[in-house]
């Protein structure tokens, strides 16, 4: 938000508040983007990965993941997007390893 312009008070505020909201999303993707994650191999093993940070931006990581999206067909049924190992190593590096293993309880039925 460069300049908050509006005529009312209630927008005014409405833009701020969706703003903080924003930073604090985006300050917690920046944490995890520099946070080194440590994950059990098949064998059980401990394998610290490196912080994604140090391979890729802020935009890079948006370019990746901007096209990962829920199907819905029409019958009630839904599914992942075709997913990348790149976008599951992404997820998994921000310490997410499961995150596209399931569908989510929240989303539309």
């Amino acid at each position: 938000m460069s300049a908050v312009r509006s005529h009312r008070e209630d927008t005014t505020e409405g833009r701020f508040i969706i703003s903080f909201a924003a930073m604090t999303i985006l300050s917690r993707l920046y944490a995890l983007m520099k946070k080194s994650v440590t994950i059990a191999d098949s064998k059980g093993k401990l394998k610290t990965l490196e912080p994604l940070a140090r391979d890729m931006s802020f935009n890079e990581l948006k370019n990746y993941l901007e096209n990962i999206y829920m199907i819905f067909d029409g019958r009630g049924g839904r599914r992942w997007s075709e997913m990348t190992k790149k976008q599951h190593n992404i997820a998994l590096r921000m310490g997410f390893p499961d995150l596209y293993a399931a569908l989510p309880e929240w989303g539309p039925r």
